[in-house]
């Protein structure tokens, strides 16, 4: 099987510029049902995303001490 001349393979991207990146993708649904099908790579950094920036900070606002 040939490459394609036009088509080189992207760079490798730290995973956290992965996260910068994917952190201004507004839909959340196409994220988690998309994005995360792309890779393992994307796989990890979407869950990475979502527990850091979407569960924790739900959760973290539930939280009332009295």
């Amino acid at each position: 099987m040939s490459e394609n001349p036009h088509h080189s393979p992207l760079p490798r991207l730290p995973t956290e510029l992965w996260l910068e990146i994917l952190s201004h993708v507004r839909n959340t649904i196409h994220l988690w049902t998309t994005c995360r099908q792309v890779s393992t790579g994307f796989r990890y950094a979407v869950e990475k995303l979502f527990a850091d920036k979407y569960i924790k900070k739900k959760t973290d606002s539930n939280w009332h001490w009295t």
